[in-house]
């Protein structure tokens, strides 16, 4: 799974950060996200698949955001 996310995370460089879904019980893929660099934001949703389940929402910022400012 590791080799996997990272070869995600290359091919998107190209961005400012990349954001995940875990389910809010699910510690184990929270923490694999969080070894990774993804921060949790504190965004959920409630999916229902049959029964609801809460989704959290983790980001990991893959270049500083540019600050503009008004000359």
């Amino acid at each position: 799974g590791r080799l996997l996310m990272e070869e995600a995370l290359r091919r998107l460089s190209g961005r400012d950060r990349v954001a995940v879904m875990a389910l809010k019980g699910n510690l184990k893929a929270i923490g694999f996200y969080e070894k990774l660099g993804f921060e949790r934001d504190g965004t959920e949703r409630v999916i229902t698949l049959g029964t609801p389940f809460t989704e959290v929402r983790l980001i990991k910022k893959l270049r500083e955001e540019k600050i503009e400012k008004d000359i």
